[in-house]
């Protein structure tokens, strides 16, 4: 469960599926090709949010994702499983606890259990997500663009491909070439022989770059002339999890100049 300090937003939704994913989600189903979400009709990730369908398009880009979205009708949110597998047994800890602290609302969270098997863990986020992004009339017609809606009622239900490299016509030749990292070789790379730490030691690091990778993902999409195709050089193709893992190694594996 991802706690937020800020405010709850299209890009505080989409963040907190991506630390699911880099997090549980990739190492629990390595060979995945595909994401399903359900979710709410209104909110941060409301069915009409072209936000939220933005930042999902990146999130698909950046993990090779086809994420599905399918939201349930107006007023029948409490049909979503998670209510009653999740939220209500988190509800029933948090019952009788003064919450006086993040950190006791972490530890409250945290200790939820049940006797058929459910543990939860939360993190805090303390990004900032600040309200009142605008989106012009070019970027709505490009996340329209990627959204492939369903025959069945496709305001509600609709999948999100990611950009294939070979035919973005913006995508560097070096881009076209990367095949995408196998979460395989993820695996074996976060060895604790060579990153020198634990896999939730790494995972824990990651998190805590988070707020590092949220500033040059924004210094990406502002600078349109860094190198002429609106990304900075040198970041490459890598995500955050990737950026982070190249450079523990690449730290731990460069001998130092005399």
């Amino acid at each position: 469960m991802n706690v937020g300090t800020d405010r709850n937003t299209a890009a505080f939704a989409a963040e907190s599926i991506r630390r699911w994913w880099n997090g549980r989600g990739r190492l629990d189903y390595p060979g995945a090709t595909r994401l399903l979400i359900t979710a709410d009709a209104g909110g941060a990730n409301s069915a009409d949010s072209t936000l939220f369908k933005m930042d999902l398009a990146v999130l698909a880009d950046d993990s090779g994702l086809d994420i599905t979205v399918m939201h349930f009708p107006p007023g029948t949110s409490k049909w979503n499983k998670v209510e009653h597998r999740l939220f209500s047994r988190i509800t029933h800890s948090l019952r009788g606890q003064p919450l006086t602290s993040y950190e006791v609302l972490l530890q409250t969270i945290s200790a939820t259990r049940t006797s058929t098997g459910l543990s939860v863990s939360a993190v805090l986020d303390e990004n900032n997500y600040p309200t009142g992004r605008k989106l012009t009339r070019a970027e709505r017609k490009a996340v329209e663009q990627r959204v492939e809606r369903d025959e069945f009622h496709g305001e509600w239900n609709y999948t999100i491909a990611p950009h294939d490299p070979v035919q973005d016509p913006s995508t560097s030749p070096e881009q076209k070439l990367a095949a995408p990292i196998p979460p395989e070789a993820t695996f074996l790379l976060t060895h604790p022989a060579l990153t020198g730490m634990s896999r939730d030691q790494f995972d824990q690091l990651v998190d805590q770059l988070e707020p590092c990778r949220q500033i040059l993902t924004d210094a990406e999409r502002r600078d349109d002339g860094s190198d002429g195709r609106g990304r900075n050089p040198g970041f490459g193709i890598l995500d955050h999890r990737h950026r982070v893992l190249a450079a523990i190694l690449n730290c731990r594996n460069t001998e130092p100049s005399p």
